[in-house]
């Protein structure tokens, strides 16, 4: 059987139906589509699936490393224990592991033997200047 190809028309509105006459009435023409009105997405499996409105993003005054920074500021922290402090003020623990990462990379943080994250003498040096001081 021969491979139909899709071919685009743009025809202006008063000849259109005219147009579409003469299309029809050549020959190897297998369908005619419009494609301003088929813009429907297929349904999923068969099932209309409504669009969900995605969740806004939320906004915080800390960014995820800084915040990273003065946990760890404190003390040398699992992720596990990150993420629970993520959790603690509502962010997404999923971002722990790539914020890890990005103060990898910076040098900013490194990985213990024992599985914990501490601080490197530049992200501790950093962070005593991001810190609000005492006293003021």
């Amino acid at each position: 059987m021969p491979k139909p190809f899709l071919l685009a028309v743009e025809v202006e509105e008063l000849a259109l139906g005219h147009a579409m006459r003469k299309i029809r009435a050549v020959r190897g023409v297998v369908s005619i589509r419009d494609l301003e009105q088929s813009t429907k997405k297929p349904k999923a499996n068969g099932f209309d699936v409504p669009e969900r409105p995605r969740k806004q993003m939320k906004k915080f005054d800390v960014k995820a490393k800084e915040f990273v920074a003065s946990v760890l500021f404190k003390e040398p922290t699992s992720a596990k224990v990150m993420k629970q402090h993520f959790a603690d003020v509502g962010r997404s623990t999923l971002s722990v592991n790539s914020t890890f990462t990005e103060m990898k990379d910076d040098g900013l943080v490194k990985l213990q033997d024992d599985g914990t994250w501490m601080l490197t003498k530049k992200g501790r040096d950093r962070t005593r200047h991001q810190l609000p001081k005492k006293g003021r």
